[in-house]
C-alpha cells in the first residue's frame, strides 16, 4: 500500500476546489417581471422591457427560493445615445446603486456586472427603479436579463 503525504492530499483537494463547477446562474428574463408605471411595458417579441422612462416606473422580480451564499448580479441591456443613468437596484434589505452607459441603441446589447449582495438563504424579491437619468423622457434602458451568478 502507497502511503500519500498530507501535503499532497491538501493540495488534491484544494485543486478539486478550484476546478468545482459554478452552480447554474438564477436567469431573470422580461417575462418573469412585474412592470409599474407610466409607459413601461414588457415588448414580447424582442423579449425585453421598454420605455423605462420615470422615476416611478419599477421593474419586480420575485425568486420563490434561492440558495444561501454570496451573488454576483449581472444585467443584460440595450441604451440608445439618449439613454443611461443610474437605477437602484433592491434585493429584500439590500441596495445597490448602478450607473449605466449608452450601448450606442436599442439592438447593441451590453451585459454590465451590477453588484454582489449576500443572501442567507429563502425567497427573495428584485425591484429594479431610476435614480437618475441622462436625458429627460428618455427611457434609461431597455433590459433583456437580470442573472444572479452564485461565487
Amino acid at each position: 500500500m502507497k502511503k500519500i503525504k498530507i501535503a499532497s492530499l491538501i493540495a488534491l483537494t484544494l485543486a478539486a476546489a478550484c476546478y468545482a463547477k459554478e452552480s447554474s446562474p438564477v436567469i431573470l428574463l422580461p417575462e418573469d417581471a412585474t412592470v409599474t408605471g407610466k409607459e413601461i411595458q414588457l415588448q414580447k417579441r424582442q423579449n425585453r422591457i421598454v420605455e423605462w422612462k420615470y422615476p416611478e416606473d419599477t421593474i419586480r422580480f420575485k425568486v420563490p427560493e434561492l440558495e444561501e451564499g454570496k451573488y454576483k448580479i449581472f444585467i443584460k441591456y440595450s441604451a440608445r445615445e439618449s439613454g443611461g443613468g443610474k437605477i437602484l437596484i433592491r434585493l429584500n434589505g439590500d441596495t445597490i446603486k448602478e450607473k449605466f452607459k449608452s450601448t450606442g441603441s436599442r439592438d447593441a446589447t451590453n451585459e454590465k456586472k451590477a453588484g454582489c449582495f449576500e443572501h442567507e438563504g429563502g425567497p427573495v424579491t428584485i425591484t429594479l427603479s431610476i435614480l437618475d437619468m441622462n436625458y429627460e423622457d428618455a427611457s434609461i434602458m431597455d433590459l433583456y436579463s437580470f442573472t444572479l451568478q452564485k461565487n
